[in-house]
This record gives C-alpha cells, sequence and structure tokens, in this order.
C-alpha cells in the first residue's frame, strides 16, 4: 500500500492542475514498475495499492529499492517533490491472509510509516529551528563584543588624552606633552587647523555630518605623520 504524502499541499499552493500532474508522475513510475507477476492500482485520491504475485519477502525489498531509487531521480530533476509512504504484507502457506485481511495489514502498516515520516520531520525542524537560534545569538554575540570592544577602545584612547570621537590627541594632552618636553626641544613647530563655520554647518546640517567633516579633517593630519 502506498500514500502520495503533500496532496493537498500541492493542490492549495499550485492548483489542481498541479497537483493531477503530481498524481500523474507518481502513477507513470508505478507503472513502469508493472510486469506479468506486478501490477498497480490507484485505489484512492491519493492512495495506491501494489500486488506482487508469486513472490517472496526479498523480492518485495528490492522493488521498494527500486522505486526509491526511481523516486530520487524524479526528484533530483523536477521541483515539485515526491514524497509517498509505504507499507507491506506478505501472505504465504504458513502465514496465510485473505485479501481483505492482507490489505487491512499492508494498510496499518503504511499509517504508522507516515507517522514516523512525520514525526522525523517535525524533529528536523525542531532541529533546524534550534541551530538557527543558536546561529543568531553566536552573530549577536559577535556584534555586541565588537560594538564593546570599539567602544572601549574609545573609552581607553580618551582616558589617555585622545579625542573620542577622531582619535587624536586632545588639548589636555598637547599641553602636557609640551610640558614633558625638556626646554631645549621646545623649538617645535605647532600648525594649528580649524574648521571654518563648524558651528553654523552643525546647525544646518546637523552634528552628524560636522562629525563626518571632523573624521574627514583627522584623516588628513594622521596622514601627515
Amino acid at each position: 500500500m502506498l500514500d502520495l504524502n503533500n496532496l493537498k499541499r500541492v493542490n492549495d499552493t499550485l492548483g489542481h492542475e498541479m497537483g493531477d500532474r503530481y498524481i500523474e508522475s507518481f502513477s507513470a513510475i508505478l507503472a513502469g514498475m508493472q510486469n506479468e507477476r506486478i501490477s498497480a492500482y490507484r485505489i484512492g485520491g491519493d492512495e495506491f495499492c501494489v500486488i506482487l504475485e508469486k513472490t517472496n519477502a526479498v523480492e518485495i525489498h528490492q522493488i521498494l529499492d527500486s522505486l526509491e531509487r526511481k523516486i530520487n531521480v524524479y526528484n533530483e530533476k523536477n521541483n515539485i517533490k515526491i514524497s509517498y509512504a509505504k507499507g507491506c504484507e506478505i501472505s504465504t502457506r504458513e502465514h496465510y491472509y485473505l485479501m481483505e485481511e492482507l490489505t487491512k495489514r499492508a494498510d496499518s502498516r503504511m499509517y504508522e510509516n507516515q507517522r514516523l515520516m512525520k514525526e522525523k520531520k517535525i524533529g528536523w525542524q525542531k532541529v533546524k529551528r534550534m541551530i538557527t537560534g543558536i546561529v543568531v545569538a553566536l552573530l549577536l554575540a559577535v556584534i555586541v563584543f565588537q560594538y564593546m570592544t570599539i567602544k572601549i577602545d574609545k573609552d581607553k584612547r580618551h582616558e589617555a588624552g585622545h579625542d573620542k570621537l577622531t582619535g587624536l590627541c586632545n588639548p589636555e594632552h598637547l599641553m602636557q606633552k609640551m610640558k614633558e618636553l625638556p626646554d631645549k626641544k621646545k623649538n617645535r613647530l605647532i600648525i594649528y587647523s580649524d574648521i571654518a563655520e563648524f558651528k553654523l554647518i552643525n546647525e544646518i546640517f546637523g552634528i552628524e555630518k560636522g562629525n563626518e567633516i571632523l573624521l574627514k579633517q583627522a584623516d588628513i593630519i594622521k596622514n601627515m605623520r
């Protein structure tokens, strides 16, 4: 017994025409496996039955493996992937079943297989959500760490006499540096640079624009070293 999974989802999301193609594709694969001892039937909307005559357990598993390979080949070439649940039962002289009982037992195993497939899918979805959560948490931790590292670095520069925005020495550091120089070395050249109308720029264009100009000026001065 075979049950075609996801038919309702295909119908609801892609339309009944695509749902019909989904059924036809699966049916074509089953039809291709038929011979004088193997016959396939569609017994419901998404339910199929395959009957093997004069067979044994080994051959049944070989047929199921062959079906799985054919489905995998189809899925590699098509966007809509075929998924199905299966269940089988064999009637022998030692364990003989009438057709009704044989069908019922195969049907029961098919639904058990379907249940296990759903549980596996739900379990994998939980694992993916957990992995996604861990990755997001790690990314946030990296971002926070980088932010705190930059902030701490700026604070340290500020504490060490550096301007917090540009990283250049502040006036207090300059005066301290001049005091520390021996008298014979105090004939150094000091260049003062002033940005014209800086207050007006902040008032008209905003503090962000003013900071941008300051940083550009700082880069020019740093490149003079």
